[in-house]
């Protein structure tokens, strides 16, 4: 299992470091298809555990999602109709949602559940799409440096919080293993110690002061993003198994080999990247 989870990663590592270099296609379809297959994941727990949201509702509203954030002004690299990409489209369209998934509710011939479902219709994608969108302001964030994107090895602030949140969650494995005695959260992750949340977060400050040797940013800043980031692994690692223990399944899917689902791999990244962001905007 140990081989296969390491041969997943040497496949999957390289295509989401690409994605975080990029600015143009490859970002917003990698943004995109994580996002749906996410929500596809997320709607399946949630029929494990006897609820029926509306898939179609559900998959539309991830999209727009996704779609609303990488075409934000500014951040537009092809423009097919300038005026579709004027308009806003997250709002009406989650109006128009709110308002056909409560009629095809109406007409449904169980109704039992039903505000339950409807619930789960909006929110699963928030949960999913709403919280990975933030890697697109984190992309074409301003403040990038450019001498070290045309580096040998360049960074962007998607690729930082990659490595970062990477760091703090291998840390946290190991000297959870070795070193974990008072458990994190025991009703929800009984694996998940303290020690290991504390190396984790501490790993992922390091992390921070090396890239501020980088770039002319003050160390102590830099190691307040790692602990920001660091929390949102660890915070999002417990909300992702929460998610799990609530649908009664072990992952969230099967796609990863060794791994699990997507959310399992991108739980402590969708909570890393909406930390990272409002770190940013409040501190640089």
């Amino acid at each position: 299992m140990l081989a296969l989870r390491f041969l997943t990663g040497f496949i999957a590592v390289p295509v989401l470091v690409a994605a975080a270099l990029d600015d143009g296609w490859l970002f917003r379809l990698a943004l995109l298809a994580t996002a749906l297959l996410g929500t596809g994941e997320a709607l399946w727990m949630a029929r494990q555990a006897g609820y029926r949201p509306i898939d179609a509702f559900t998959y539309l509203l991830s999209f727009v999602i996704i779609f609303d954030a990488v075409n934000a002004p500014g951040h537009s690299v092809v423009v097919v109709d300038t005026v579709l990409a004027a308009v806003p489209v997250l709002g009406p369209t989650l109006g128009l949602i709110v308002l056909a998934s409560l009629s095809v509710l109406l007409v449904r011939a169980k109704p039992s559940g039903a505000l339950t479902d409807w619930a789960l219709t909006l929110s699963l994608p928030f949960y999913v799409a709403g919280l990975l969108q933030f890697f697109a302001p984190l992309r074409y964030r301003s403040d990038t440096d450019p001498g070290l994107l045309a580096a040998p090895f360049p960074i962007t602030w998607p690729l930082l919080v990659l490595l970062t949140s990477w760091t703090c969650d291998i840390a946290a494995y190991f000297a959870g293993r070795s070193l974990g005695r008072l458990r994190l959260a025991p009703t929800i992750s009984p694996a998940k110690s303290v020690e290991g949340a504390v190396a984790g977060v501490l790993a992922a400050m390091m992390v921070g002061v090396l890239y501020s040797l980088l770039i002319n940013v003050d160390p102590f800043r830099m190691a307040g993003f790692g602990l920001a980031v660091g929390l949102g692994s660890v915070i999002g690692d417990l909300a992702e198994s929460f998610l799990k223990r609530q649908c009664g399944v072990k992952d969230s899917g099967f796609i990863m080999p060794g791994h699990g689902g997507i959310l399992d791999r991108m739980d402590s990244l969708l909570f890393s990247a909406a930390s990272a962001y409002f770190y940013l905007q409040a501190v640089l």
